[in-house]
């Protein structure tokens, strides 16, 4: 289900996942929205910086709950 919990646990599981096995980039920062209009749907921000050059960046990936 769209619920607090389940983003919260989304967020936490992508910025571990991120933190141990991508090690090209420094994590800033990961959040969890619900889409407007789509409770079936969520949008995950990344905010990273290269860990070679110290170049910022940032990803967002939308992702489809199934159930």
């Amino acid at each position: 289900p769209n619920t607090v919990a389940t983003r919260r646990q989304i967020r936490d599981l992508v910025r571990d996942a991120l933190t141990r096995w991508e090690r090209r980039i420094l994590l800033d920062a990961v959040e969890v929205w619900e889409v407007d209009n789509e409770p079936s749907a969520l949008r995950v921000e990344i905010v990273f910086r290269l860990a070679r050059t110290g170049a910022p960046g940032a990803m967002n990936v939308t992702v489809q709950l199934e159930g």
